[in-house]
């Protein structure tokens, strides 16, 4: 009955170890800081990263929404695709469903919606279209 004990003890020891060691892998490793300069023209203020907004445009995920887009702006101005420049197309963090183009009379959930920015240009004139991935429409700002 000892032994049957003893045997159980040594089993849930080395059962602990070996969970304890798994959980050691997913914890994140710590930065160390580094010192300070001491002298303060060193001391510069670093710029802020953007980290809602990213330059993409080589980004496959854009060209189908930029031929859509493209597609859309021609109908409406009734020119050929091919003469629209595309100038910027962008992965963007939307504060919230309306995908940064909120229509007056409506109320949006008050989520980061990810999705994507593309903005073309006709006649020197930009058009800004928004899109979650799955839809894109032309922003009008009133």
């Amino acid at each position: 009955m000892k032994t049957l004990t003893l045997q159980s003890f040594f089993l849930l020891l080395v059962l602990g170890a070996s969970v304890v060691g798994c959980g050691a892998q997913s914890v994140s490793a710590v930065a160390t800081p580094t010192a300070a300069p001491t002298n303060t023209a060193e001391m510069k203020p670093a710029p802020l990263p953007t980290p809602t907004r990213g330059p993409e445009m080589s980004d496959p995920r854009f060209e189908p929404l930029i031929v859509q887009a493209r597609a859309d702006l021609a109908t409406r101005l009734g020119v050929r695709p091919e003469v629209i420049d595309l100038k910027k197309a962008e992965t963007v963090q939307w504060s919230d469903s309306s995908l940064g183009c909120p229509q007056p009379g409506y109320f949006y959930a008050q989520v980061i919606t990810p999705g994507f920015l593309i903005v073309l240009d006709s006649g020197g004139k930009e058009y800004s279209y928004h899109s979650d991935g799955t839809r894109i429409f032309l922003c009008e700002k009133k």
